[in-house]
């Protein structure tokens, strides 16, 4: 779009100037001098943008790689986590088999002393 505008601007003003060149050379000079600096105006115009652009672009490209690459290494961590959570549930899973492993042994163990005691009773009564 800018293009074609711009070659139609060169295309009139050209025109003007060889029309006017035939009147005055000097007048006909300086307005092709003026194509050439508005041209180069334009020129200059488009390459400061396109380095800006250029220069935004691999900006943005270094973020989104740094920002990869914390992300990978957010979900490393992150399975890290997981691993040692698993872990520490089969560690208190653990603890709680046995804890209540201990709770029927210490059942048992009250009920044995009942009967111990019962038994020592029972001989106490006896021996007399």
């Amino acid at each position: 779009m800018v293009f074609h505008e711009a070659n139609q601007l060169n295309q009139a003003f050209l025109l003007a100037a060889d029309m006017v060149t035939c009147y005055r050379a000097e007048l006909g000079g300086m307005l092709r001098k003026l194509v050439e600096g508005y041209n180069s105006v334009i020129l200059q115009q488009f390459e400061s943008f396109y380095r800006a652009e250029n220069e935004l672009e691999r900006n943005l490209v270094a973020k989104i790689g740094h920002h990869e690459r914390a992300r990978e290494e957010l979900v490393s961590k992150r399975a890290e986590f997981e691993l040692k959570l698993e872990q520490a549930k089969a560690i208190v899973s653990s603890k709680d088999a046995l804890i209540e492993s201990m709770q029927k042994n210490e059942e048992l163990l009250e009920q044995e002393i009942v009967d111990l005691r019962e038994q020592v009773l029972y001989f106490q009564e006896a021996a007399r």
